[in-house]
């Protein structure tokens, strides 16, 4: 008995001396230099404005030799360059433009700015001019000349990188969308936009539209390989983003590409089906209005404007007039005919050429002597 109370105290002593060791280990966990990382990685680069800490260079300013000339010539191999580009794919180098510069060499200089990249090592990175620094490494130019600019945020970079393929008008409906975004991630609101792109307030909206879209839509846009979204993507948005069931909406897209639609069949469809959707909504105030006390529920608009009305479609007179020749043609061939229905598919028919000035109108009237 007293062997085992002694060892049983033994281990409650053991247990008790353990614990104060198993409470302190949360306390040593804790540890600062995980604390301090964050603190680490944002001073990589101080020149990023909030939302762009995934640019991977520190843009500095120009050199004291070139801030006054604001042009070098460097090795295209040694310029360096960026993960971020004014378009979301970033174009291929063609024959063509290999070609051209083989024949004639770079006619427009490149622009590029002077930066440290994350590793350390500073040196000219490429702002706009990408696929000409790729031909000219085709091409196996030595030395090329570039345009150099300092810049001092990635909002800067952004503008510059993407100012010259807007005015070229060569980026897709994709490209504009994701570089409209990505300004908009380095700081500037939507309506600061327009300004500072130099177009119009439609312009930014039409192209931030995308981003409304249903993911499957947007799928469309990006790849631009089926029309009508090759070759009018920005029209389709503008159609499509007036449908706000997601599930109609794809399947507008859907049928678009399976018939190849203009925009303006798909401006057709959409609206059709927008003008039917809105009968039933009108429908369905109706059936409220009636449940709740009659036609006297139903509130008239207290003004009503030209765009309000839609007037009908006037006839097609050679239509009716078609339909009434065979239609006479019909009932005289017939052996099921009575005389009175042939004179009267005949009177309508002569009545139409009549209107239509095809015949004359006649002289007496029937009965009259």
């Amino acid at each position: 008995m007293t062997t085992e109370n002694t060892e049983n105290k033994t281990v409650e002593k053991t247990k008790k001396a353990a614990e104060p060791k198993k409470a302190a280990e949360p306390k040593k966990a804790a540890e600062p230099k995980k604390a301090a990382e964050p603190k680490k990685a944002a001073a990589a680069a101080p020149s990023a404005p909030s939302g762009s800490g995934s640019f991977e260079f520190e843009l500095l300013p120009l050199p004291e030799a070139v801030a006054a000339s604001g042009h070098i010539t460097i090795d295209p191999k040694k310029i360096m360059v960026s993960k971020f580009d004014a378009r979301s794919q970033p174009a291929p180098v063609t024959d063509d433009l290999v070609a051209s510069i083989k024949d004639n060499g770079i006619i427009q200089d490149p622009l590029v700015t002077y930066a440290r990249a994350k590793n350390g090592e500073e040196g000219w990175l490429i702002v706009a001019g990408r696929r000409r620094r790729e031909a000219a490494i085709k091409v196996g130019l030595k030395e090329i000349s570039a345009k150099a600019v300092e810049l001092k945020s990635f909002k800067d970079y952004l503008i510059m990188a993407g100012d010259e393929n807007l005015k070229r008008q060569n980026m897709s409906a994709w490209d504009i969308f994701t570089y409209l975004s990505d300004l908009m991630v380095a700081g500037l609101k939507q309506s600061e936009l327009k300004d500072v792109l130099h177009v119009t307030d439609g312009y930014v909206s039409q192209y931030l539209a995308i981003g409304k879209l249903d993911e499957r839509v947007q799928k469309h846009v990006r790849a631009s390989t089926d029309e009508p979204f090759k070759s009018h993507a920005p029209t389709c948005v503008r159609e499509l983003k007036r449908v706000d069931d997601p599930e109609e909406q794809v399947a507008f897209a859907q049928m678009a590409i399976a018939d190849k639609m203009s925009p303006a069949a798909l401006k057709f469809v959409i609206e059709k089906w927008l003008d039917k959707q809105a009968s039933k909504a009108a429908d369905g105030d109706k059936e409220k209005g009636s449940a709740k006390g009659g036609s006297r529920s139903v509130k008239l608009p207290d003004e009503l404007s030209a765009k309000d009305l839609k007037p009908l479609p006037k006839p097609d007179f050679a239509t009716f007039l078609n339909f009434a020749r065979n239609k006479y043609a019909k009932v005289k061939a017939s052996e099921k005919s009575t005389p009175e229905g042939v004179a009267y598919a005949k009177g309508v028919m002569e009545g139409l050429l009549q209107a239509a000035g095809l015949k004359d109108l006649p002289t007496k009237l029937q009965g009259e002597e």
